[in-house]
């Protein structure tokens, strides 16, 4: 049996190698982009409550309208809105499941806006049954909090069309790479051989 020259299994070894890095690093990468991803919709949606808290409050909209206004709202921004007393009972909501008057303060996001101003949490919500992005802001002045959640379908779809263009990335990198390396390794030992 004829056993392998050094610059061979120099290849294999630096083949295994790259291999494992750049699995590595995919798993590093996705796992970052799913952080940087849920860090970008939590400030949007930030914006966002900052943003219907003023509305709410500059429109003076009457307790009776809450509920609407938060649909209509919702129906213009693609997202949840809710907004509450500061005890966390639900004052109107654009979900059409939700039952005003309710109580949302064991939510993780509220009790935070509650004690600290503003909280968030991702998690799978109660009331329409799928993952949601939520953040809660109290707005300053009105007594109320603004709560606004974005379905995480959204941010997975997004996370989803990254992967697969990283997953082409770290699939044929190596390829290439190691179809460059088999050159070099194949130039190497037909020059060995020859001296």
């Amino acid at each position: 049996m004829k056993r392998l020259s050094r610059v061979w299994k120099l290849y294999i070894v630096y083949t295994a190698l790259l291999l494992g890095a750049l699995a590595a690093g995919g798993f590093l990468l996705q796992s970052r982009l799913e952080e940087r991803l849920i860090a970008q919709c939590t400030e949007s949606a930030f914006a966002m409550a900052r943003l219907v808290g003023e509305v709410i409050t500059t429109t003076e909209t009457s307790p009776e309208d809450v509920d609407l206004f938060c649909k209509r709202m919702a129906g213009a921004a693609g997202v949840r809105i809710s907004i509450m007393d500061e005890t966390g009972r639900l004052l109107g909501d654009s979900s059409g499941e939700a039952v005003i008057g309710d109580s949302r303060f064991g939510r993780h996001e509220i009790a935070s806006s509650i004690s600290d101003g503003s909280g968030q949490a991702v998690r799978r919500s109660a009331t329409v049954g799928i993952d949601m992005c939520y953040v809660a802001q109290r707005v300053e002045g009105a007594d109320i909090i603004v709560r606004i959640g974005i379905p995480m379908r959204d941010v997975t779809k997004l996370q989803n069309d990254v992967a697969v263009l990283l997953a082409l990335l770290l699939y044929l990198a190596p390829l290439v790479i190691v179809g460059a390396v088999f050159f070099v390794a194949r130039k190497l030992a037909s020059i060995g051989s020859r001296q």
